[in-house]
């Protein structure tokens, strides 16, 4: 087998796993490659051997004649996947809410075959952002910082520093965030083939009744931000905590929604921004409720939203409910804020600088239904607030990111 046939086997059906998985077809599909001259046995393809079917595929000799073009049908002998060599196609992929595991084969196909998409089942599925993508890595690292300084007088502190130090960790921007200091940014992630993960948090603040004086200033800060990232890739988190404020009335809370889908429509011109709307935590609105809120913060053209930022609700916990909240709005994806959340919540639901946390799992693809990935947006060891002996908001606590670090699973 050449490469080029090899790499294009390997993109597709890689890429295809990815959608099924990443969009919810099922976990457990099985796959089966068929050639000419022979038909194995169908694998059932399931998160743990996930590496080891791709890899076999693309190494077991497979006929060059697929090097002309891919398609994926489903047991009914319906297209789901059509890949014809180029990885930058937008493909549609038609998703099948059936309780068996679909017969997905492999063929040859015609480079200029289209797959013919159904309006009220197909979807366009972007490219999981958490797959073949490095995250972007801050030189602001106070955990790296203060490992090297206790190297000496306290190695075990700064070995457990060490478990934070060169993550990927979400940089927040607010209205002091200059153009320069975001172009600095995007300037060294691209130059390192980094993607930027960016938290969008300058709302106006001043009460429900605060927004109208300040909306045009926030608007025109948010275009300021879209205009330096331009059309490079970037992930962003967008406001985290506001969709879920329950204090205002229906008409302060839609006068707030609006406005952040205006700042939101801003990021979308950017076809290369994977962007999440934050929709709070399991723990705090229903997901019928957070479904309406983001509809009218403008999810439609987005990847989708956020959960958990700066929280402590565990993984299987913020799963279920984002993909309760999935099903609510008949599609996209969401990542998790794992900075904190190893060992869940404390026993009596402390949000603030909560004893006895553990790091999570560290940033990186999910691989979950919907789930696209795990991420660091809070900086775990960064202080709430003045609160169960912590310092001031924001402010570096190594004692606390050394307990996080100590009581992490890895």
């Amino acid at each position: 087998m050449n490469t080029k046939t090899k790499h294009l086997l390997q993109h597709s059906l890689a890429y295809f796993v990815a959608l099924t998985i990443g969009t919810g077809i099922g976990i457990n599909t099985i796959f089966a490659l068929e050639s000419d001259d022979q038909k194995p046995e169908p694998v059932v393809v399931t998160e743990q051997n996930l590496d080891v079917v791709v890899e076999d595929f693309y190494t077991e000799g497979i006929e060059e004649s697929i090097e002309t073009g891919l398609v994926i049908r489903d047991s009914n002998g319906q297209e789901v996947l059509a890949e014809t060599g180029s990885p930058s196609q937008t493909e549609a992929v038609n998703q099948q809410n059936s309780s068996q595991p679909s017969q997905v084969v492999v063929g040859e196909t015609e480079p200029e075959e289209e797959l013919a998409a159904d309006p009220e089942t197909t979807i366009v599925a972007s490219r999981n952002p958490f797959i073949g993508t490095s995250l972007h890595v801050s030189e602001h690292d106070p955990a790296g910082w203060t490992a090297a300084e206790w190297a000496s007088s306290n190695p075990s502190g700064a070995a457990a520093l060490n478990k934070i130090s060169g993550e990927s960790i979400g940089v927040w921007l607010g209205r002091w965030a200059t153009t320069s200091y975001v172009s600095g940014i995007m300037n060294a992630a691209t130059a390192r083939g980094e993607m930027p993960v960016f938290v969008i948090y300058s709302m106006p603040q001043e009460g429900c009744t605060g927004l109208p004086g300040s909306a045009n200033d926030y608007i025109s800060w948010a275009q300021s931000i879209a205009d330096t990232i331009g059309n490079r890739d970037v992930m962003l988190i967008i406001e985290p905590d506001e969709l879920p404020i329950t204090n205002c009335t229906p008409a302060q809370e839609d006068q707030r929604l609006a406005v952040v889908a205006d700042a939101v429509s801003r990021f979308k011109k950017n076809p290369r921004a994977n962007i999440y709307i934050d929709a709070g935590h399991s723990n705090w609105v229903s997901p019928a409720e957070m479904a309406s809120r983001l509809r009218k913060a403008g999810i439609d053209g987005t990847r989708g939203f956020s959960l958990n930022v700066s929280n402590y609700r565990s993984v299987p916990e913020s799963q279920n409910y984002g993909q309760r909240l999935v099903a609510e709005l008949g599609g996209f994806h969401y990542v998790i804020d794992t900075s904190r959340n190893g060992l869940g919540p404390s026993p009596d639901n402390e949000w603030c600088n909560a004893p006895g946390r553990a790091l999570g799992p560290k940033p990186g693809a999910a691989n979950f239904g919907a789930n696209d990935g795990y991420l660091w947006i809070k900086y775990p060891g960064e202080s709430d607030l003045a609160c169960n002996g912590g310092p001031s908001e924001g402010q570096w606590w190594p004692e606390y990111a050394v307990g996080l670090a100590e009581r992490a699973a890895f």
